[in-house]
């Protein structure tokens, strides 16, 4: 379940800011929109790449990657989180160094675990997207 439940978070939340994403990958690729707010250059994209889907250019693979991202890193979190504990308790036991126990650290490795899994899904997706 979390697994489902973090991938469609994350490819909602990240398909709602496709058309921001377009701007601003724009912006940095074309000169002559560096000097325009964000607003113009929507206009701008809109009115010379074809419309209003022009705002939408790699909502496919943008969609698709942050649904694997998201799943890889929220089941990987939880998944690992119990193993992770398991073994500072044996670290701790081992060493005598009582830190090992902390939830923080816990959590800091869980989340560490989690998110380069997640980022190494979601790298060529992302170069996909940019490409498009």
């Amino acid at each position: 379940r979390y697994y489902l439940a973090g991938g469609i978070c994350a490819a909602v939340s990240h398909a709602i800011t496709t058309p921001v994403d377009v701007i601003k990958t724009k912006k940095q690729v074309d000169d002559s929109m560096q000097d325009m707010g964000i607003i113009q250059s929507g206009f701008k994209i809109v009115k010379e790449d074809g419309g209003i889907t022009a705002l939408l250019a790699g909502l496919g693979p943008t969609t698709v990657g942050y649904l694997f991202e998201g799943a890889v890193k929220f089941g990987i979190y939880e998944v690992s989180k119990p193993m992770v504990r398991s073994f500072l308790l044996w670290a701790a036991t081992i060493s005598n160094i009582a830190w090992f126990q902390s939830k923080p650290l816990r959590f800091i490795i869980s989340g560490t675990l989690a998110g380069t899994a997640a980022s190494v899904m979601l790298c060529p997706m992302e170069a996909l997207r940019i490409r498009l």
